[in-house]
C-alpha cells in the first residue's frame, strides 16, 4: 500500500491519481467546512470553482425544489450575497437538515476538483483524520494526499494534516506501508506538533491570516483532532456521507 503527498492542487495530474484513492485536504477550512455541515445533516455539498457557478447551481436546484444555501470565501471573508462564509463555525449554528449546500473556496474546492482522475475521493481533515486513517486501512488501496495550498503556495496545516492521517493509518493498516519521503516528513512532524496544532500552526501564514482577518477561533475548531467520525466522499461532483 503505497502512500504519497501532493502539496499543491496545481500539482496533481491524472497520471498520479489514476487507480487511487485520494483524499482531498484543505485544513484550513474548506474541507473542515464540509465535514461539519454534513454532521449537522446537510443532504449534500456541492463544491464548485466560480461564484457565478454557485449562483447557477442555486437557481438550477431550487427550480426543482431543493432547500439550498450557497456559501464561499474570497480572501478568507464571506462572499456578498451569499448565505454563509467558509468558517466551520458559522455552519454549527444553523439549521442544514436536508439542505444542500453549494460551496466555492479560494483553495479546497480546487483541491476536491483536481482529484477527480482518482478511483475514490475522500475528504480529509484534521477533525476527522482518525475515521479516514480507518476508511484507507480497510480499502487498501494506495493513497494520495491533495493538499489544497494556499494561493498556489505550499500550505503547512494541509502537510501537516496528511502527516495525522499517516500517524493513524499506520498504527491500522494490516498490510506493509511504503510511504513516501514527504509524507515521513510530514507524519514526523505532526507526532512533534499534535499537543499544541493551534499555537504551532497558528505561527504559519495561513494561521496569523485568519487571525488578522477575525477567525482565530477557526484555528482551534480546525485543530481540534478526531472529533468527528465522518468520512465524507465525493461522487459525480457531490460530496456525502
Amino acid at each position: 500500500m503505497k502512500l504519497d503527498v501532493v502539496l499543491r492542487a496545481e500539482d496533481v495530474s491524472p497520471e498520479n491519481l489514476k487507480g487511487k484513492t485520494a483524499v482531498a485536504i484543505d485544513a484550513f477550512r474548506a474541507t473542515t467546512t464540509v465535514i461539519t455541515a454534513l454532521e449537522k445533516g446537510c443532504r449534500a455539498v456541492i463544491p464548485v470553482l466560480s461564484v457565478e457557478e454557485a449562483e447557477k447551481k442555486r437557481e438550477e436546484l431550487s427550480a426543482l425544489g431543493d432547500e439550498v444555501l450557497i456559501a464561499g470565501e474570497r480572501k478568507g471573508l464571506k462572499i456578498p450575497g451569499f448565505d454563509l462564509g467558509n468558517s466551520p463555525r458559522e455552519f454549527k449554528e444553523v439549521f442544514l437538515k436536508n439542505k444542500i449546500i453549494i460551496l466555492t473556496t479560494s483553495n479546497g474546492t480546487r483541491a476536491i476538483h483536481g482529484s477527480e482522475g482518482a478511483e475514490r475521493i475522500l475528504i480529509g481533515a484534521f477533525i476527522n483524520c482518525r475515521a479516514v486513517a480507518e476508511v484507507l486501512a480497510s480499502k487498501g488501496e494506495d493513497v494520495v494526499f491533495v493538499c489544497a495550498g494556499r494561493l498556489g503556495e505550499f500550505s503547512l496545516e494541509d502537510f501537516l494534516a496528511a502527516g495525522a492521517v499517516t500517524h493513524y493509518l499506520k498504527k491500522r493498516a494490516e498490510r506493509s506501508l511504503e510511504i513516501s519521503d514527504l509524507l515521513i516528513a510530514a507524519e514526523k512532524l505532526f507526532q512533534c506538533t499534535k499537543e499544541d496544532l493551534p499555537g504551532f500552526l497558528g505561527t504559519g501564514k495561513h494561521g496569523k491570516y485568519l487571525r488578522e482577518i477575525g477567525f482565530p477561533q477557526d484555528i482551534d475548531h480546525c485543530c481540534a483532532l478526531n472529533t468527528s467520525d465522518i468520512v465524507p466522499e465525493y461522487i459525480n461532483g457531490v460530496v456525502k456521507i
